[in-house]
């Protein structure tokens, strides 16, 4: 359940155009919080998940339904040749 709702969170912040950095102050959390939950690392309390789900303009039951993968772009970092 963790995994799923933290997919939700971010697939509803990529949809929203939000980076993790304007998402989490949005949300009243770390950066890196938010990336622990996107993750599915950290658990959230009913009331942070409620001030996210406030914040995405979402029902809290839409997080814990499972939605297939979240496709989003990947910068790939390139190393120089010298």
């Amino acid at each position: 359940m963790v995994a799923t709702i933290g997919a939700n969170i971010r697939r509803r912040r990529v949809e929203l155009g939000q980076t993790q950095a304007q998402a989490a102050a949005a949300y009243g959390l770390s950066q890196r919080s938010l990336q622990r939950v996107e993750l599915g690392q950290r658990e959230l309390s009913v009331s942070e998940l409620a001030a996210i789900a406030n914040a995405q303009h979402k029902r809290l039951e839409w997080y814990t339904q499972p939605r297939g993968e979240c496709k989003l772009r990947v910068r790939q970092r390139v190393a120089n040749a010298t």
